[in-house]
């Protein structure tokens, strides 16, 4: 990599990760804090679900628009994901996947209460999909040549 690992797109990019994984972390812990609470019983289909979903949609567009600028410039879908940013992507697949998961896990086995909730099955896609997508502008710093 070249010093422009740290200007213009890049720096931009960076900036895009940590603004979606902050919404995205800052929204799940808003939904825990309701359910620790219980002020919102059943909040996996409340309307304070929203700025979760929301960031989910952001974080799916982002993904989506990056890897179709790549395919119609004709270079391989993953290289706006490049130089620590590889992850991004598999965060998206898990996160969506999270929410499959917990949606049938509550159909097929109810809402859990108390511990059980943050134990249940569908809580691992969760906290990986949050750690991939939050850990793409570390990966990118530790990527970069020493001086760079």
């Amino acid at each position: 990599m070249t010093a422009s690992t740290t200007s213009g797109p890049n720096r931009r990019r960076a900036w895009i990760n940590v603004a979606l994984a902050a919404w995205l972390i800052i929204a799940i812990y808003l939904i825990a804090r309701l359910n620790v609470s219980g002020a919102v019983p059943g909040s996996q289909r409340s309307i304070y679900v929203a700025p979760a979903y929301a960031g989910l949609a952001a974080l799916a567009i982002y993904v989506v628009v990056s890897i179709g600028a790549a395919v119609r410039h004709r270079r391989a879908w993953r290289t706006p994901f490049q130089g620590g940013y590889e992850l991004l992507p598999l965060g998206l697949a898990m996160l969506v996947a999270y929410t499959a998961v917990d949606l049938a896990w509550v159909a097929v086995f109810g809402e859990e209460n108390g511990i059980a909730e943050g134990l249940a099955p569908a809580r691992l896609f969760l906290a990986v999909g949050l750690a991939l997508v939050a850990v793409g502008p570390v990966r990118a710093v530790f990527a970069r040549p020493p001086g760079v």
